[in-house]
C-alpha cells in the first residue's frame, strides 16, 4: 500500500484506487470467511491511511465482486468517510449477486470516481444440447451487452453529491494477438458519451 500512495502521488494523482482481492461466488455459503475478508480489508486500510493523508492522497475502495453495498458501507463508516471513499463500479454489483441499481443508489454518495463496463450472459450446454446447466457472466464494452446502462447513468445522477466524478471504460475482454480495441471502443465511448448528455439534470 505505501508503495502504490508514493506512485500515486508522484503522478499528482488525488485517488488510490484498491480492491479486496477476493471473489463473492467463490466463498458463497461462508458468511464467517466473508467478514474475515471485510475485517482484513478495515485493518490494511486502517495502516495505511496515515502514509495516504501524508501524501495528500484519497484511498477509494472498489466495488470489486466481492462485498455487498451494506458492507462497503460498514468499511467507510468504519474508517471514515471523510478520509476514505469508493471507486464505483456501476457493472460488478452483478458479480456480487447484487442488483446493480440500488446498489449503485447505496453507494454513490460515497464515490468520487468510477468505471463501466457491459457483460452478457452465455448459455452453457449439456453434450446432448438439451439442457442447460447454467449460464457464465461475460464483460464486454459498453453497448456489446445486455447490461441496462441508461438506467444505471440515471442512478448514477441520481445517487451523486454535487461535485466532480470522474467515470471511464474499464478495459476488458482483451485478446491477445487481435487488434480490434480501436474498433471496439470508439463506439462504447459514442455510446456512453450520449447517455451521459441526454440523462444530465437540467
Amino acid at each position: 500500500m505505501r508503495g502504490w500512495i508514493e506512485r500515486a502521488s508522484a503522478l499528482g494523482s488525488p485517488y488510490l484506487r484498491v480492491a479486496s482481492g477476493f471473489y463473492r461466488a467463490e466463498l458463497a455459503g461462508q458468511p464467517d470467511v466473508i467478514e474475515a475478508e471485510r475485517r482484513y480489508v478495515v485493518a490494511v486500510l486502517r495502516g495505511a491511511l496515515p502514509a495516504a493523508d501524508e501524501a495528500g492522497v484519497m484511498l477509494l475502495l472498489e466495488n470489486h465482486s466481492d462485498f455487498t453495498a451494506d458492507e462497503y458501507v460498514r468499511i467507510v463508516d468504519e474508517l471514515g468517510a471523510g478520509r476514505i471513499g469508493v471507486f464505483l463500479d456501476i457493472i460488478n454489483p452483478v458479480a456480487a449477486m447484487e442488483d446493480p441499481l440500488p446498489v449503485i443508489a447505496r453507494l454513490a454518495p460515497l464515490a468520487r470516481v468510477g468505471h463501466v463496463k457491459d457483460y452478457e450472459l452465455v448459455s452453457i450446454q449439456t453434450d446432448d444440447a438439451y439442457h442447460r446447466r447454467g449460464f457464465e457472466v461475460r464483460y464486454r464494452y459498453p453497448g456489446e451487452g445486455v447490461a441496462p446502462l441508461r438506467e444505471l447513468v440515471q442512478a448514477l445522477y441520481a445517487g451523486l453529491p454535487d461535485r466532480e466524478y470522474h467515470l471511464a471504460i474499464e478495459g476488458l475482454d482483451n485478446t491477445a494477438e487481435v487488434d480490434d480495441q480501436r474498433r471496439r471502443l470508439a463506439p462504447a465511448l459514442a455510446l456512453l458519451r450520449r447517455l451521459i448528455e441526454e440523462e444530465r439534470p437540467a
